[in-house]
């Protein structure tokens, strides 16, 4: 078992047990957004890209455009891409960056004063899940999508309103960017001013730059985001580690628009060995099982059952159900100061075998210092 011990326990003091949790109260904003704010979520923004003379043929495109019922119709250069490519896209070594970004073994949440503070979100129905039928009406999964349950699913449709719950969003990945629809998706969470902390397999692997299109929807529920149109954003770059499914699998992507900034963030810490075994964790996402990958779920009181170093990170063992689709989530607890996360929702991890003999069957999200250097890294080179 790997050890993250600190020579003072005050310091790495864990964060709230469910219990705590229950008996706070949410509390109500204290100011009303700013008109800045107001005007980035409810604007919805056509973003379209293309060659250097797309100005001038859109211009063009404007001029022939018609109406067509019931709207209007623009027709569009066929070198048009609706959204925004990526730019620069890497993984590197972990130790890349543990020189650049120092020992910062935290980071700081965010709250704005205009969003409410939320312990217990609101609950949303949970769809019966549609599974494919195979002969004599046995039910099926499709092969590209996992679920990985213990017991009963104590997985909760929820309602992303307020803060921390409007920073966790969807990822969507798209082929190319020339694509007008994505080909897969992950979760994950607002981690700085336009900053968002996601699984490290979430990404395409080593793409050219402007070749790749991924997109970020904070909020977001029965496909919509919630606090408007605007809290929505493509990735201009992303930054991970090499490894793969692993104790390093995680990446930060860097948004066009500073979301964070208006709709606030989650802190980081690293994680520290005496929390092991506390009912203190939650982890949220987009899985395809709960409400077909469009609204988010949450489960609570989770322990972590071990932690196993892995390429210089941690892989945080727990029983907490995932699916397909929660790859990137956040993993955190709350603090009194906010809410943080050690990890982010990786995969699931079976070793055959009993367990006296070192049979596991656990759930795993990735942490540990790389973690807390990539995301200094992130906040010290792309602030808003």
């Amino acid at each position: 078992m790997a050890t993250t011990k600190s020579s003072d326990r005050k310091l790495n003091k864990p964060p709230l047990s469910i219990d705590e949790v229950v008996l706070r109260d949410n509390i109500a904003a204290t100011k009303k957004p700013p008109a800045d704010t107001i005007a980035l979520l409810t604007t919805r923004r056509l973003m379209l890209s293309g060659p250097k003379d797309l100005p001038k043929e859109l211009q063009k495109a404007l001029s022939d455009m018609k109406r067509a019922e019931p709207g209007l119709s623009l027709p569009l250069p066929p070198s048009t891409i609706i959204g925004l490519p990526g730019n620069t896209g890497e993984r590197v070594p972990h130790k890349a960056l543990a020189a650049s970004a120092g020992t910062s073994s935290s980071g700081q949440p965010f709250k704005p004063d205009w969003a409410p503070l939320v312990y217990h979100p609101k609950i949303g129905a949970k769809p019966r899940q549609k599974y494919l039928r195979g002969l004599g009406g046995r039910r099926i999964v499709p092969t590209d999508n996992q679920s990985f349950i213990y017991g009963s699913d104590d997985r909760r449709v929820f309602y992303p309103s307020g803060y921390p719950w409007r920073c966790i969003g969807r990822v969507d990945v798209y082929p190319n960017a020339d694509a007008d629809n994505f080909s897969s998706w992950g979760s994950g969470v607002l981690i700085g001013d336009r900053l968002v902390l996601t699984a490290g397999h979430v990404p395409p692997v080593n793409p050219a730059p402007g070749t790749w299109k991924m997109r970020f929807t904070a909020g977001m529920y029965n496909g919509s985001a919630v606090d408007g149109p605007g809290a929505v954003s493509y990735v201009s770059d992303f930054k991970g580690y090499t490894g793969g499914l692993s104790g390093v699998d995680y990446a930060v992507l860097r948004l066009y628009e500073p979301l964070g900034t208006h709709m606030g963030y989650f802190g980081w810490k690293t994680y520290d060995d005496s929390w092991t075994g506390g009912d203190y964790w939650w982890l949220a996402g987009y899985p395809f099982d709960i409400a077909a990958e469009n609204s988010p779920s949450y489960q609570a009181g989770i322990a972590v059952l071990d932690q196993d170093s892995d390429q210089g990170g941690l892989e945080l063992e727990h029983h907490g159900d995932t699916a397909s689709g929660d790859s990137g989530g956040p993993f955190w607890g709350f603090w009194d100061e906010g809410p943080y996360v050690v990890g982010t929702v990786s995969g699931h991890e079976h070793v055959s075998g009993p367990s006296w003999a070192g049979g596991e069957d656990n759930n795993i999200a990735a942490g540990g210092s790389p973690l807390s250097n990539l995301l200094a890294w992130a906040r010290s080179n792309w602030p808003a």
